[in-house]
């Protein structure tokens, strides 16, 4: 085997192939051989890094991420998104139409309000090297359509259980946090919580037993609004009590439900015992009422500039019916009819019903 066929002269010759004498033969050795496989091993190992790296360019180059955002809402009811990565950008912002069909720009950075959005938009961001996220639909400020209430006997050593208020607008997926407070005043001054979400050993689903110091003050629900995207630190509280009571807002529904009464025994209920009152609606007008001890009830229409009422005093422990007659519905003919039922002149059940004439035909009396 000569030089020229062992080292083409456009490479460079192996190690030590440059000390043999150029008039002789000369036998590659094994130390030889070894090194060359070796510089040929390498160069293999370098070409498919740089292939590899060549690769990933381009994977990244085309690549498309989620980012993350959260959809919050602002005191007066606008609602903000907030982009979380920290890195990425600059970020812009698209205002599309549901299933992104459509989509206008909208703003430019990591945050942005719903300022000028119509309802139903949905917001897309997008950074510069690709990445996008999503936000829910945002259908328009946020309004309170029917306050916060309270199922329950108002009277020390009872258990009242809170009921959110109904809204419109916001994100899809918003949330509420409920707040009863015990008030000085009827129109509630000098209050303090009595409740709170972050007490773990008080009771589920916005329920408390009303302590006997609380008698003669005015019980007082708050219905706090929250974006669907809202966190909270994870901490707990040791007590329900003296906690700043939330002020009304636009994202803050309160009430004043009504002057905790002293109580009928000394027996004390629990959370876990079942509600000595309960109460509902249905979308035909009908109220199904409960009241284990008895007690005087009250369904009430109101609307079109009208009302109607229909007492009975309920001594069963078993559920009950009130219904107004359908003539007199008939004769409210309201699109928009507010009813409320009230036990012992306290209001526990609202309901908004569209009662006019033609609806009325499909009501069985």
């Amino acid at each position: 085997m000569n030089e020229s066929t062992d080292v083409p002269r456009e490479e460079v010759a192996p190690l030590g192939a440059l000390d043999k004498p150029r008039s002789s033969t000369w036998v590659p050795t094994t130390m030889h051989r070894m090194r060359r496989r070796g510089q040929a091993a390498l160069a293999a190992s370098l070409a498919v890094a740089v292939v590899g790296a060549i690769s990933l360019s381009l994977m990244t180059a085309g690549a498309t991420a989620d980012v993350s955002t959260q959809a919050l809402l602002n005191d007066n009811g606008s609602g903000r998104l907030f982009v979380n990565s920290e890195v990425g950008g600059p970020w812009s912002w698209e205002a599309c139409s549901p299933g992104l069909a459509s989509c206008s720009t909208f703003g430019r950075g990591r945050r942005v309000t719903t300022a000028g959005a119509k309802p139903k938009t949905v917001f897309r961001v997008r950074s510069a090297n690709g990445d996008s996220g999503v936000s829910p639909a945002w259908s328009g400020r946020v309004t309170e359509v029917d306050p916060p209430s309270v199922n329950g006997l108002v009277r020390v050593n009872e258990l009242v259980r809170a009921s959110p208020a109904r809204w419109r607008g916001g994100w899809d997926g918003d949330f509420d946090h409920i707040q009863l407070s015990a008030c000085a005043t009827p129109t509630g001054g000098e209050c303090t919580s009595i409740t709170d979400p972050k007490y773990i050993r008080g009771c589920k689903g916005w329920a408390t037993v009303l302590e006997p110091h609380f008698v003669g003050n005015y019980l007082r629900v708050a219905d706090r609004r929250y974006g669907a995207d809202t966190a909270f630190p994870a901490n707990a509280v040791s007590s329900p009590h003296g906690h700043p009571v939330w002020r009304a807002s636009r994202t803050a529904a309160v009430a004043m439900v009504g002057q905790i009464g002293p109580p009928r025994g000394a027996e004390r209920a629990t959370c876990d015992s079942p509600l000595l009152i309960k109460a509902s609606i249905s979308s035909n007008g009908t109220a199904r009422i409960r009241c284990s001890l008895g007690c005087r009830a009250v369904l009430i229409a109101m609307g079109a500039g009208r009302s109607a009422r229909v007492v009975r005093g309920l001594h069963s422990a078993g559920p009950t019916k009130l219904r107004l007659p359908r003539r007199v519905l008939k004769r409210m003919n309201c699109g928009r009819c507010q009813m409320i039922v009230k036990i012992d002149s306290r209001p526990v059940v609202k309901r908004t019903l569209n009662l006019r004439t033609r609806r009325l035909a499909s009501i069985r009396q």
